[in-house]
């Protein structure tokens, strides 16, 4: 005879919610490649005004994505073949989808590479040019203090 069992204390999931969170993720996902690529012009064009809004526009998206990879994270240990699914299309659409969504997560992560050398680069050669400057100052100042005065310069009224 079969005993009863409490229930678990979570339900298990309502049949759409990997596929719809995975959609929500590719959404976001979507919205990020284009900020990615235009984060890489504002860096190549040194607009860093530009440059700081659209990364707090990142920021807020990526808080998004990071609230959906939460809710996603219990679902992630449950396999495609135990999951629960609306029908076999439903399991092919999310399967799609979490393609596209590697797919744009690669192009963001590229970008963002790239932004970050580019911007790395930009900062070395600003320092370097920095240090000339202060180093073509300290010898244009050395050169004052340590010129010889000439008998011949010091004659010399130049206001009139």
């Amino acid at each position: 005879m079969p005993t009863l069992t409490s229930r678990p204390k979570s339900s298990p999931p309502r049949p759409d919610t990997f596929s719809a969170l995975i959609r929500q993720k590719e959404n976001i996902l979507e919205r990020l490649v284009p900020i990615s690529k235009r984060q890489l012009e504002f860096v190549r064009n040194g607009n860093s005004d530009l440059l700081l809004k659209f990364l707090q526009r990142k920021l807020a998206m990526m808080d998004e994505f990071e609230e959906i990879e939460r809710r996603l994270a219990p679902l992630r240990d449950i396999s495609p073949e135990d999951r629960i699914w609306i029908d076999e299309q439903d399991r092919e659409e999310t399967r799609k989808a979490m393609k596209r969504c590697e797919e744009h997560l690669a192009a963001i992560l590229a970008n963002d590479e790239k932004s970050t050398s580019e911007l790395a680069q930009m900062t070395e050669e600003v320092k370097t040019q920095l240090r000339q400057v202060r180093q073509s100052g300290k010898q244009r100042s050395y050169a004052k203090q340590t010129a010889p005065e000439t008998p011949n310069l010091r004659r010399l009224n130049i206001d009139g």
